[in-house]
């Protein structure tokens, strides 16, 4: 990859997710909101493994008026991504090496990236994007 985000493919994913050497997506997005584009996000105190829990406190607790959505991702973008119609886990848009897609801690693998066709392929049918508004 080759890549700033090549640090993290791997890393541990865990419900509670510490921020530190585990996360679950919500942790890691605000992790690497904080680290790599210096912007705050709030915790979210919710398990992990609850997909649907998480995106509800996401949109109560995420500072959602920061986010605008946008048509077309650039790095840095936040993605929600859903199986069916309503979001249920989310990532970062990166371009590396003339590939872009989803920087994104899942349940299993941990840190991985994926194209949006990588994404189709796992199930993933639905990819939002939002952009910080300064």
């Amino acid at each position: 990859m080759n890549h700033w985000a090549e640090k993290y493919i791997g890393l541990q994913w865990s419900p509670l997710g510490n921020g530190i050497d585990s996360f679950n997506c919500w942790t890691f997005v605000q992790h690497i909101q904080k680290e790599k584009y210096h912007r705050e996000l709030p915790e979210i105190l919710t398990d992990g493994a609850a997909n649907l829990a998480v995106m509800r406190a996401c949109a109560v607790e995420s500072g959602m008026d920061h986010w605008e959505p946008v048509e077309v991702p650039t790095e840095g973008d936040c993605v929600l991504l859903a199986r069916a119609t309503h979001p249920a886990h989310v990532g970062i848009w990166i371009n590396a090496n003339g590939s872009s897609g989803v920087l994104h801690c899942a349940k299993g693998p941990g840190v991985i990236f994926q194209t949006p066709a990588n994404l189709r392929n796992s199930g993933w049918g639905s990819l939002s994007f939002y952009r910080w508004k300064l």
